[in-house]
């Protein structure tokens, strides 16, 4: 493993081209070398963001977890992209925009010195953001003691996309009891309560929305939207001239049109965010400057992106001429307004150090930054011969591994699982074992002991300096 000084990738140790290949890493050993970039970046000047774009969410959660292991310290902003397929009926997934409008907020309204990663995917990179300046002049810091007209808060959480709801169980939701508030803000874990004595905010308290009883106090939150869209009636009146220039006056039909108009939600309106705004943005333009890096065969999840908005955009265009089953008209906006077409995300890749991370090594090759890392044993042939023991291979592994003074990591999905097999390798021989909760803890272990972490990996891999089974 490289250290962290010798990641640089502007430095003699890396081609200084503006595209670099990081090769022989794996998957699980690219948290370890992301978490390095993004550290290393920082020491060499660079803005203190890394923005890596996993092929997909299953991706994004993988190095999620794997962060908080390699690299606890390191801040990491995910942005996941909506649940939904392009031109959909569906709005996307309350929790899921509760996420993006949070990391959007602390993009553009976080410090620029702080070191962070943020993790997005394929899909949420290609689709437009609403722009930085509706998150920061939605942003709204609230603690105890400040003076609030509760009425004037409700109007602004209508406009904030909030909900309003019996009981307050998911984000994006509110209730109103007398001088009492219940709201389920983006960015937090669990729904807060506002106690008003007349326009004085005198406590906020975090509550369990299964019980609804109040747990620890609450210093201050930020209040921002809790949608993409924009409510109020300068954002209605925006959506309705807009409406109206794409497709024309004919509205009569259209309980879409007819539903904005008369201020009331419809399912999957967010599909035409780029009539609720002046503009849309990128993520590009809440991180400028940072250097960017990509999974491994992300170029084919990129194109296929590009073919499914094709094909979807098609579909609704065909549709409207012949209005099959009956459904109601959908007029979908302009691929080109919604996402990033191949010029636009050219132009934008253009501008920035790129790194394409792959497991294979390529000696030799221009631009190439070797980190030598590959996959470990699966023990396949192990588990199909009924006269050998798996145990006593992975023992075998461990010891040949220790024999070339590496480190070894054992990884278990849960912490019951970590307790099993550290019981069963005991009982096969495995001596000097110990739990650990984080990389650093392994790079404290003394020569010769292995470590068990709990850590989500589908597949263990090797590295000069260590290897995870």
């Amino acid at each position: 493993m490289a250290k962290r000084s010798d990641i640089k990738l502007d430095s003699g140790t890396a081609p200084a081209a503006k595209e670099t290949v990081i090769s022989g890493v794996p998957e699980g050993f690219d948290a370890r070398v992301l978490a390095d970039l993004t550290k290393a970046a920082t020491a060499s000047g660079e803005p203190g963001l890394h923005v890596h774009v996993a092929r997909d969410d299953r991706r994004l959660d993988q190095l999620e977890t794997a962060l908080a292991f390699f690299a606890p310290d390191l801040k990491v902003i995910s942005f996941p992209a909506w649940d939904t397929v392009p031109y959909d009926r569906t709005s996307p997934n309350a929790e899921i925009v509760s996420k993006r409008i949070t990391a959007l907020g602390r993009l553009s309204i976080g410090s620029r010195k702080e070191t962070a990663i943020v993790l997005t995917t394929v899909n949420a990179i290609l689709q437009r953001v609403p722009p930085r300046t509706f998150i920061r002049s939605a942003f709204k810091p609230i603690a105890p003691g400040q003076r609030l007209d509760i009425a004037e808060l409700v109007k602004r959480l209508f406009s904030y996309g909030f909900q309003r709801a019996a009981t307050v169980m998911e984000p994006g939701e509110f209730a109103q009891r007398g001088g009492i508030l219940d709201l389920f803000p983006p960015g937090r874990i669990n729904p807060i309560r506002l106690d008003f004595f007349g326009d004085t905010l005198e406590t906020i308290k975090a509550f369990d929305a299964e019980t609804q009883r109040s747990m620890k106090a609450v210093q201050k939150f930020a209040l921002m939207p809790v949608s993409e869209v924009a409510f109020g009636e300068a954002a209605t009146a925006l959506f309705r001239q807009r409406y109206v220039a794409l497709f024309g006056g004919n509205t009569g039909d259209d309980p879409l049109y007819e539903a904005i108009s008369s201020g009331r939600r419809y399912q999957g309106q967010e599909h035409w965010l780029p009539l609720y705004h002046p503009e849309l943005e990128t993520l590009f333009d809440y991180v400028p400057g940072a250097a960017i890096s990509f999974d491994h065969m992300s170029a084919e999840a990129i194109e296929q992106r590009f073919a499914q908005i094709a094909e979807h955009y098609e579909a609704r265009v065909d549709s409207l001429e012949g209005q099959r089953f009956g459904a109601p008209p959908y007029k979908p906006v302009p691929p080109d307004q919604m996402f990033l077409d191949g010029k636009a995300w050219a132009d934008a890749l253009s501008k920035r150090s790129v790194q394409r991370l792959t497991p294979f090594e390529e000696p030799g090759a221009s631009g190439v930054y070797a980190m030598h890392g590959r996959k470990g044993r699966t023990f396949a042939a192990e588990r199909a011969d009924p006269d050998a023991n798996v145990f006593d291979a992975v023992i075998g592994q461990i010891r040949s591994v220790h024999a070339t003074n590496r480190r070894v990591i054992i990884a278990a999905w849960t912490s019951g699982a970590r307790e099993r097999l550290m019981s069963l390798l005991a009982d096969h021989g495995l001596k000097d074992a110990r739990k650990v909760e984080h990389f650093a803890e392994v790079q404290a272990l003394p020569t010769g002991h292995t470590g068990f972490a709990v850590l989500g990996l589908e597949d263990g891999f090797e590295t000069p300096d260590f290897a995870i089974i």
